[in-house]
C-alpha cells in the first residue's frame, strides 16, 4: 500500500480544484471555507482540497484549504475512530478535493472540526 501512494505521487497528476463554492452550495448548512472561523459553534459542511494529512498513532489531522499553518480549517480524528475507516487516513485523503460535515472549535485560537464518523467525510 505504502508503495502505491509512492508511485501516485511521482507519476500521477495532481486533482484538479472542484469548484467548492458551487458544491458547497448544495448543503443547507455549507459555507465556504474561510468563513470557518466565524461560525464557531455551528454545524456546518464545508467542501475544500486536502493539502496535506499529518497522521500519528493517537491523532490525524486533515489541513484544508492550504498547507499548515497557513490552513482555514483542520479536520481531526482521533485514534479511537481510526477503526470505523477503510483503511490508513494519510492514504485516503492525501491529495484529495473532500466535503467535511461536523461543528466548528477553535483551537488554539484556530477552527477545527473533530469527525469520529467517517460518514461526515464526502470526497468529491
Amino acid at each position: 500500500m505504502r508503495m502505491a501512494l509512492v508511485l501516485n505521487k511521482l507519476f500521477m497528476s495532481p486533482l484538479p480544484l472542484a469548484n467548492f463554492n458551487e458544491k458547497t452550495k448544495e448543503y443547507k448548512n455549507g459555507i465556504d471555507i474561510n468563513q470557518a472561523v466565524n461560525n464557531v459553534g455551528k454545524d456546518v459542511t464545508i467542501c475544500a482540497r486536502v493539502y496535506n494529512v499529518r497522521f500519528t498513532p493517537t491523532i490525524t489531522q486533515i489541513n484544508l484549504g492550504a498547507k499548515y499553518p497557513n490552513n482555514p480549517l483542520t479536520v481531526v480524528i482521533f485514534a479511537k475512530s481510526y477503526v470505523k475507516f477503510n483503511g490508513p487516513l494519510d492514504e485516503l485523503f492525501a491529495d484529495k478535493n473532500i466535503c467535511v460535515k461536523g461543528t466548528i472549535e477553535l483551537y488554539r485560537g484556530k477552527p477545527q472540526i473533530i469527525i469520529d464518523n467517517p460518514e461526515n467525510l464526502i470526497k468529491l
